[in-house]
């Protein structure tokens, strides 16, 4: 921070245009001092010789100092792209300060505190699964998961932007192949919808009926459920760590469990004589559709990309 007591235009003079300033009022000092009774002789014998010469010194010196020129050069190579030289002394001169104020490093633990952050948040988002009335919270933590992929993917920019080492490699899905990930979500939230429907019409049957066996079976399918749609919502979110084929054959594990799981809901319903809500038909009608949809899928090689970070879900 500038002092308040340094003219403003002495702070703007570079080193060099410092030291030509002050060898001109030195020169003259010493001149003045060391020379006197000769300048004044050679004064009075050619005073414009002396002048002349002294003048000339000291705008010598002057002219250094207070010209721009090495200043105003600097800023056109600067902003010259061709100059590669330059730009390349740029560069390292960034990546130096970069590195001495620890950005690179305060990059690398903000994208480990967010991935843990997302690990964690998957783990209570599993837990929860098991009580049959997460569905009235579940929105909000699937909204937490995705500001946490947003916030990686920020992290992420911001290391390309940087040159910083510390980004990991990510998987970059097609388009295609997300236009279809994105339709079989559609028909796995409106599972989801159905579940939740059939849960609070067989809620209000079950003081009526045992239905232990049921229950157990309804909150296993609940939990597959819920699992794949936080794993393909993950899965078409900015960040991919692992393989989308690794990805996608636990997501169809996900969804084949739990269709295996509604039909034995469904069949158990009949057993015991209880009305079937008719969500269930609905619900089993979507999780089929969802598995002949990831059966079409057809994703060819792996595309990675390189600089990038991002989450997965935990399993």
């Amino acid at each position: 921070m500038r002092s308040p007591s340094v003219p403003k235009w002495l702070t703007r003079m570079t080193r060099g245009q410092l030291f030509w300033a002050f060898t001109g009022i030195a020169i003259l000092i010493v001149v003045a001092s060391v020379a006197h009774g000769s300048l004044a002789k050679i004064y009075d014998a050619e005073p414009d010789f002396f002048l002349g010469s002294l003048l000339s010194l000291t705008g010598f010196c002057f002219a250094k100092a207070f010209s721009r020129a090495n200043v105003d050069t600097a800023l056109a190579l600067i902003r010259d792209e061709r100059v590669t030289e330059v730009a390349e002394a740029m560069e390292q001169e960034m990546q130096r300060r970069l590195h001495a104020s620890g950005v690179h490093q305060q990059i690398s633990l903000l994208s480990r505190n967010i991935t843990s952050a997302n690990k964690r948040t998957c783990e209570y988002f599993d837990l929860q699964t098991k009580d049959p009335r997460f569905y009235i919270t579940s929105p909000l933590i699937r909204v937490v998961l995705q500001d946490l992929d947003e916030a990686l993917s920020n992290v992420t920019n911001l290391a390309r932007a940087v040159g910083s080492e510390e980004a990991q490699h990510s998987f970059t899905l097609p388009v295609d192949v997300r236009s279809q990930l994105s339709d079989v979500l559609r028909d796995l939230l409106e599972a989801t919808s159905r579940r939740n429907e059939a849960y609070e019409a067989l809620l209000a049957q079950f003081e009526n009926a045992r239905v232990d066996d049921l229950w157990g079976a309804f909150t296993v399918m609940t939990s597959d459920t819920l699992k794949a749609q936080r794993d393909l919502e993950s899965l078409l979110g900015k960040n991919i760590l692992s393989s989308p084929k690794d990805r996608i054959i636990v997501l169809v594990g996900y969804v084949s469990a739990s269709l295996k799981r509604a039909r034995k809901v469904a069949e158990m319903i009949e057993e015991r004589q209880l009305d079937e809500p008719p969500a269930m038909r609905i619900l089993l009608d979507d999780l089929e559709k969802v598995l002949e949809k990831l059966a079409k899928i057809e994703l060819g090689a792996p595309v990675l990309t390189v600089g990038s970070t991002g989450l997965q879900a935990s399993r």
